[in-house]
C-alpha cells in the first residue's frame, strides 16, 4: 500500500486472480468498491464464482482495467457493468455514454445466464467480447460496439438472420462465432447430404448469408473465410440476383 499523508490512497495491485472462489458479491455491505482499495488494477479474473448480479458502480473508477473475466458465474445482465459509473470511484460516465472502464479491451462472460448485454457500447475500447454459452436471443444491444474485432456468441439463442444485420456497422469486426445457435437449425431430418435443406447445404447457405452481410470477416465460427467464399456469397445473394435469375429463366426457355 502507499499513502498520501495520513490518507490511504489504495494499493499498487495491478493483477488479481480471484477465480474458483465462492465470491457472491462485488461490493461490501458498507458500499466500498474495488476501486476504493485497488485503483490501479489492470487485470481482474473473477471467473468460476457465484456472482449473480453486478451492483451499479461496482467497477467505477477502475480507469486502468484492461482485462476482465466474469465467466462461469450466474449473471443474467451486464447492463450494471457501466451503469452508475459516476458513483463511488470518480467515474466519468455522462451524456456521451462513456464509461470509466475506458481501457477495457477484452471482456469474457461465457457460461453465465445472460440475456441482457445492453450498455456495453459505453466501453469505448472493447475489442474482444466473448459471450459464449448464455441465453442471448438478440444482438441488437451490440450494434454500437464499434471497437469490436472479435465477437463470440456461440451457444446462445439467436434464431434469425436479422441478428447479423445488427452487426453491419461494426467496421472493425473480423472474427465472429455464431456456432451452436438455432440460426441455421430446422428442416434437416431425413435429408440427404447434398439435397436442399440438408445439413451441408444449410450450413453453406448460412455462411453465405452471414458473409454477404459482413464481408469484412476473416473468420466465422472458428473457420477461416476465403476470398472465394465471399465472392460466392455475393454472386448468390447480391443485388442483381433477381436479374440473373430472370436471364437464366429466359435462356432455359
Amino acid at each position: 500500500r502507499f499513502s498520501a499523508g495520513t490518507c490511504f490512497a489504495g494499493s499498487a495491485l495491478e493483477t488479481a486472480n480471484l477465480s474458483r472462489n465462492s465470491i457472491a458479491t462485488l461490493v461490501r455491505s458498507s458500499g466500498v468498491t474495488l476501486a476504493a482499495h485497488h485503483p490501479l488494477l489492470r487485470h481482474l479474473d473473477l471467473s468460476r464464482n457465484r456472482i449473480d448480479t453486478i451492483p451499479a458502480g461496482a467497477f467505477a473508477g477502475l480507469a486502468f482495467l484492461e482485462t476482465l473475466d466474469l465467466s462461469h458465474n450466474l449473471l443474467k445482465s451486464l447492463a450494471p457493468l457501466t451503469a452508475g459509473d459516476g458513483a463511488g470511484g470518480g467515474g466519468d460516465s455522462g451524456a456521451n455514454g462513456s464509461s470509466s472502464l475506458r481501457a477495457l479491451t477484452p471482456l469474457r462472460a461465457t457460461n453465465n445466464r445472460l440475456s441482457d448485454v445492453s450498455g456495453l457500447d459505453a466501453l469505448a475500447c472493447l475489442g474482444t467480447l466473448d459471450l459464449t454459452a448464455n441465453h442471448i436471443n438478440t444482438a441488437a444491444a451490440l450494434a454500437s460496439c464499434f471497437a469490436l474485432r472479435c465477437l463470440g456468441l456461440a451457444e446462445n439463442a439467436l434464431e434469425a438472420m436479422v441478428e447479423v444485420d445488427f452487426l453491419k456497422n461494426l467496421e472493425l469486426l473480423e472474427n465472429l462465432d455464431l456456432s451452436r445457435n438455432p440460426i441455421i437449425a430446422g428442416g434437416i431430418a431425413g435429408k440427404k447430404e447434398d439435397e436442399p435443406g440438408s445439413p451441408r447445404s444449410l450450413a453453406n447457405m448460412y455462411r453465405a448469408r452471414v458473409l454477404y452481410r459482413l464481408p469484412r470477416l476473416t473468420a466465422l465460427d472458428g473457420s477461416p473465410v476465403s476470398a472465394h467464399e465471399k465472392v460466392e456469397a455475393m454472386n448468390a445473394l447480391g443485388d442483381d440476383v433477381l436479374h440473373r435469375q430472370e436471364v437464366r429463366a429466359c435462356v432455359c426457355t
